[in-house]
């Protein structure tokens, strides 16, 4: 008596469609991925233009009427995240009157009691970008609150830390 294939023509059509149905939904995935990604992203921009010129005015000293600064604090609390990362990155390029009037800023939003709430998270992310951001502050009495940092269990958190109380210039902190 013979016996029946093993790998038998309909068990390599299944394999290939098996594979071939796989293969479609993972292209399907990374299509949704990208797309989901793209949309967030293109809104993100939108909830920031309205308040990109009043951010660059600020950064560059031209808001001398203070009318920049209030179009700022008033920015709305769903739009305030797109923003808040704007102002925080056009803060580490800009000294001076132009960083003072951004760190009162963010203080008034409560930027600087969340990120040192955050030293404490289980995430070393948020814990990193805590760091970040009481750097930028420039605060000295930042600077206790940041050195235990130095001895985190994640590399980078220790860099971010290290950088950030450099940027203090606490002489402890050496």
């Amino acid at each position: 008596p013979q016996r029946p294939s093993v790998t038998g023509p309909s068990l390599l059509v299944a394999a290939d469609l098996g594979i071939g149905l796989t293969c479609a939904a993972l292209a399907l995935l990374v299509a949704v991925i990208k797309l989901t990604r793209a949309v967030a992203a293109s809104s993100r921009q939108a909830r920031v233009a309205p308040y990109r010129v009043p951010v660059l005015s600020v950064a560059a000293g031209g808001d001398k009427d203070d009318a920049a600064s209030a179009t700022l604090r008033e920015v709305p609390d769903r739009d305030w995240g797109a923003v808040r990362d704007v102002v925080v990155a056009v803060l580490g390029k800009v000294r001076g009157d132009s960083a003072s009037t951004l760190v009162r800023l963010l203080d008034a939003r409560g930027e600087f009691e969340r990120a040192r709430s955050a030293l404490r998270s289980r995430r070393a992310i948020r814990r990193a970008r805590a760091a970040y951001l009481l750097g930028l502050a420039g605060q000295q009495r930042d600077a206790s609150l940041l050195l235990p940092l130095l001895a985190d269990r994640s590399a980078e958190v220790r860099l971010v830390a290290a950088r950030s109380l450099g940027a203090l210039g606490d002489p402890a902190a050496a």
